[in-house]
């Protein structure tokens, strides 16, 4: 078996260094997955973690004050903390 161009691994690295996925970078660029996931290793430091998963319905901001909320005593129980958001 031949190498892969370096045009391919570089196309692999950018799109990982986007942030998709392996599964996604390996359907569009037509390469395999172990060449995906060795790619990835060997760029590991400039590669963002993959997060999956939907985003919370509650902001960063929105939870640390519902957490000093509750730390002071304000915010009681789940009925008062969802009245607070909503």
């Amino acid at each position: 078996l031949r190498p892969l161009p370096a045009a391919k691994t570089n196309e692999v690295m950018f799109q990982l260094r986007e942030g998709r996925s392996a599964r996604q970078v390996t359907i569009d660029a037509c390469v395999s997955v172990s060449f995906t996931l060795k790619t990835h290793w060997q760029d590991k430091e400039n590669i963002p973690e993959f997060k999956a998963g939907r985003p919370s319905k509650a902001s960063k901001r929105t939870k640390s004050v519902l957490n000093v909320k509750t730390l002071l005593g304000q915010l009681l129980n789940l009925k008062d903390t969802h009245g607070y958001i909503i």
